[in-house]
């Protein structure tokens, strides 16, 4: 599936948009901002304004989570990148070493696919 460097959300259905930023793996926020405020759809919309990964516990449960949903909703749901969803900033702050612990080596692997 091509998805495009511009994209366009109409909030007009639902009449609001919930943003999100700076997730840097924490599970815990992003479900609780489920919780508080729904889950997407087309009358809840979302736009994740980057840096999900780095520095939390659970970066990649929350970018598995994310990814997802962007899939799912792709007309309601929006991610834009952040400068932690970069190589050089997952190698210092803690995403390719949270890959390298929890799948060994396929991590170079799965990290070349993200």
């Amino acid at each position: 599936m091509k998805i495009e460097n511009v994209q366009y959300m109409v909030t007009s259905i639902a009449g609001k948009v919930t943003v999100v930023g700076d997730l840097h793996g924490s599970l815990d926020d992003l479900l609780m901002i489920f919780f508080k405020n729904g889950l997407p759809s087309a009358d809840n919309p979302y736009i994740i304004n980057g840096d999900f990964v780095d520095r939390g516990p659970a970066s990649v449960e929350v970018s598995i989570l994310l990814f997802g949903l962007s899939l799912l909703y792709p007309n309601s749901f929006l991610l834009n990148r952040g400068n932690h969803e970069d190589v050089i900033m997952n190698k210092r702050y803690g995403f390719t070493t949270e890959l390298v612990k929890k799948y060994g080596l396929l991590a170079n692997r799965i990290s070349k696919r993200i």
